[in-house]
C-alpha cells in the first residue's frame, strides 16, 4: 500500500540563485508550476512564484528576486491534511520537502496529495456524510462524536468546511447506522442539520403535514 512519502518527486532540475528567469519560466511552464523551489547546496532558500518571475528581465539570476521568495515547505513526516493547508494557505501547486535538517529532499504536488486523500476511508468508505452548522463558540467535536457512537456510528473524518461570520459547518463521514436517531440527537444539541437525508423522518413529517395542509387548503 502506498504512502503518503511515496509521492515525493524528484526534481528533474535543481534551480540556484545562479539560474536564470528564462530557466525558471521554462521548467514552471512545461510542467503547469505556480512556483519554483530555489536551493543553494541542497539548503532550501524560498520559493520562486511565476507571477513574479514574469517581471523580470529573462536573462537575469533568480538572486535579484530574493527578497520575493516566498518561504513554505513540508517535513517527510507531514500528514495530508497538513499538505491540503499548505497548499491552500500559499495558492500553490507544489510544496518542497525538507528533512530535519532543512535539507531538500524533494516536492509534492497538488495533484498527487488529492490522489492520496481520495484513497482515505474518509472519501473511498461506504457510509453517510452529514453536514451540520452551529454557533462557533457552542459547537464540541467531542459532543459530535459522542453522538454518533452512542447510536453504534463509528466515524471516519470530521472536516470543518466553512466558517461564516458566527457560524461553523462541519461535516462528518460515518458509517449508516441509525441515521434518523443521530440526525434527531443533533438537533436535540442544537445542531442544525444542512444536509438532507431520506433517512431524516422529522423532514418526512413536515413534508407530509404541508402536503396535507395544502390538499386541505385546496378544498
Amino acid at each position: 500500500m502506498l504512502t503518503l512519502k511515496d509521492f515525493i518527486q524528484k526534481p528533474k532540475k535543481v534551480f540556484s540563485l545562479k539560474s536564470t528567469f528564462s530557466e525558471a519560466l521554462e521548467s514552471m511552464n512545461i510542467d503547469k508550476l505556480s512556483h519554483l523551489p530555489v536551493i543553494d547546496e541542497g539548503v532550501f532558500l524560498g520559493n520562486l512564484s511565476l507571477n513574479d518571475a514574469e517581471t523580470y528581465p529573462l536573462d537575469d539570476e533568480i538572486v535579484n528576486s530574493r527578497s520575493l521568495f516566498e518561504v513554505f515547505f513540508a517535513r517527510e513526516n507531514s500528514f495530508w491534511f497538513e499538505l491540503i493547508e499548505i497548499f491552500a494557505k500559499n495558492e500553490t501547486n507544489i510544496i518542497p520537502v525538507l528533512s530535519n535538517e532543512n535539507i531538500f529532499i524533494g516536492f509534492y504536488l497538488l495533484d498527487d496529495v488529492v490522489q492520496f486523500f481520495k484513497e482515505t476511508p474518509f472519501l473511498k468508505e461506504n457510509g453517510t456524510t452529514i453536514i451540520v452548522e452551529k454557533n462557533l463558540y457552542q459547537y464540541s467535536i467531542s459532543e459530535i462524536s459522542q453522538i454518533f457512537e452512542i447510536n453504534n456510528s463509528k466515524i471516519f473524518g470530521i472536516i470543518i468546511s466553512e466558517i461564516i461570520d458566527q457560524n461553523i459547518q462541519i461535516v462528518i463521514k460515518a458509517t449508516s447506522v441509525n441515521i434518523n436517531e443521530i440526525i434527531q440527537s443533533l438537533r436535540r444539541y442544537e445542531y442544525n442539520i444542512v444536509s438532507e437525508h431520506i433517512e431524516d423522518h422529522f423532514l418526512s413529517d413536515l413534508k407530509d403535514r404541508s402536503d396535507y395542509l395544502d390538499k386541505y387548503l385546496n378544498v
